[in-house]
């Protein structure tokens, strides 16, 4: 063994009494002539004479010995006698068993690290050459994060600087993630009321930021701008057409279809979020809700790696899904109030006569989707309570769709949501019977789309969300200046600027 083979390398410190480990650092430099290594007197708390056995993580391969320290401090160092080497082994071929409990505490954004008011919760499954394996929730983490790392073993906590490097699947709710330890320490121990809401940047900041310019005109400048405006007045022309055979064809559909797949690819999906949360004209709020729930089930078919052609046919069904509501009276799909028990039951129809409209005109995953997407998992949805793998995929996503729209626009008897705050409450399972695999693939997807926006802050200030933690999508960490912090309940996002 050589100096420059270990030097910098990491180094495992266990105590041969209680097998704890009393140091996880690396090696300062080695001393052939006696076999030994030097540490950092920092990494070690309890300084004093220790029988050891050690592990240390050589550039092409891993050594272990039995030795001893004697807790002498010379120049900050601390001298650790390796005597025999007990194995040594190709570091690339070795894993050892780590199962113990934990939680992400925080995060690191460039060098300074955030706590979060919601710690993660992992579960450790091995220790290799190269760092720690982790298992916790599918896309919590992205390759290329930094986290702090806290594992409770016994009495003691384990606190550590980690980065994933690399992320493994296998197809269910969880996946694993393999994290390169930067930084270690062990303690020895027994034992936010305003809505913000969301604005423009660029050409049309001074537009939004001149408080005598109406919602209206602001609402329709933004659309003019994104071409959002003209596809829902398309569709508008096609729901308010009393002749439904004229229109309800594959052949004036598709072709809207694909000019909405073209916006998918041309517009940043965060000025898409923008156009469906402004406030609705009551009369467009059909044509509306259909054009967003087809955009929404477009972006989930991209995400899921489908083909051009399943993704245009994800938004055909998202954007005939309600056809039926408009065989509904006008006056219970607009009542500025909510709806009796008997007007309910009226509107859930609209399922079934959705599924009517398009028999023999389009595809059974499309009638599927349009009579299936209220449906739950679980059997408790309508019109038919089909369960479980009887309801569609293509009707699954339609549900995720359908509910983000509602949740987001605002009605006279409803105030709309937060992105964020939806996202939340999708993670905390508030809406019942939906695809968990789905629901949490769209948060993944969601709040890497929002990650990097920036925002205006309650306190008049700019700043950028830097980090959206998987379970408290609500409270993002958001950089002011030198400043990165948690948002709370006195220091939260107002607006979000978006650039076009």
């Amino acid at each position: 063994m050589t100096e420059k083979e270990i030097k910098n390398q990491r180094i495992i410190i266990k105590n041969v009494k209680d097998n704890r480990i009393i140091a996880d650092t690396k090696v300062i430099r080695y001393d052939s002539a006696v076999n030994s290594v030097y540490i950092s007197a920092h990494s070690i708390s309890d300084k004093k004479f220790y029988q050891v056995s050690v592990v240390i993580f050589a550039e092409n391969c891993l050594y272990n010995f039995s030795g001893s320290m004697r807790g002498v401090i010379r120049e900050n160092e601390m001298e650790v006698f390796l005597g025999k080497c007990e194995t040594k082994e190709d570091r690339q071929a070795v894993r050892y068993s780590l199962v113990f409990e934990g939680s992400i505490e925080g995060v690191y954004i460039d060098t300074a690290k955030v706590r979060f008011h919601k710690p993660i919760s992992v579960e450790t499954i091995d220790m290799s050459s190269s760092g720690i394996l982790l298992r916790a929730g599918a896309g919590f983490f992205q390759i290329g994060e930094k986290y702090s790392l806290l594992l409770k073993i016994k009495e003691d906590l384990l606190k550590m600087q980690c980065e994933i490097v690399r992320i493994q699947s296998d197809g269910t709710l969880t996946e694993e993630y393999g994290c390169r330890i930067e930084e270690v320490q062990w303690d020895r121990r027994k034992g936010m009321d305003e809505k913000p809401v969301m604005v423009y940047e660029g050409t049309y900041l001074d537009i939004l930021a001149d408080a005598y310019i109406s919602d209206e005109d602001r609402r329709k400048a933004v659309e003019k701008h994104a071409g959002y405006g003209r596809l829902n007045q398309d569709i508008g022309s096609f729901f308010r057409n009393p002749n439904k055979e004229s229109w309800l064809s594959k052949e004036k559909m598709e072709p809207l279809g694909r000019e909405i797949a073209e916006k998918l690819i041309e517009l940043d999906p965060i000025t898409i979020f923008e156009c469906m949360s402004f406030s609705r004209p009551m009369n467009e709020e059909l044509q509306r809700h259909s054009l967003n729930v087809a955009l929404l089930n477009g972006m989930q078919a991209e995400w899921m790696n489908m083909s051009p052609n399943r993704v245009e046919m994800f938004i055909l069904a998202g954007l005939l899904h309600d056809a039926g509501k408009t065989m509904i009276p006008e006056e219970l799909l607009n009542a500025p109030r909510s709806l009796t028990g008997d007007e309910m039951e009226v509107v859930r129809m609209h399922p079934i006569y959705s599924d009517r409209l398009l028999k023999d005109k389009f595809d059974d995953e499309i009638r599927s989707a349009a009579r299936h997407h209220h449906e739950k998992l679980n059997g408790a949805g309508y019109p038919d309570g089909i369960m479980g793998d009887a309801i569609g995929l293509c009707a699954r996503v339609t549900a995720i769709s359908d509910i983000y729209d509602a949740m987001v626009s605002a009605r006279s008897y409803k105030s709309s949501k937060l992105p964020l705050h939806i996202l939340h409450m999708f993670y905390e399972e508030e809406f019942e019977g939906l695809d968990r695999g789905l629901v949490m693939n769209f948060i993944k997807n969601m709040r890497l789309k929002y990650t990097g926006k920036q925002v205006v802050m309650s306190d008049g200030g700019r700043g950028v969300i830097r980090y959206i933690p998987f379970n408290d999508a609500e409270h993002p960490i958001i950089q002011q200046g030198t400043r990165i912090g948690q948002t709370n309940a006195e220091w939260f996002c107002k607006a979000m600027l978006v650039d076009i």
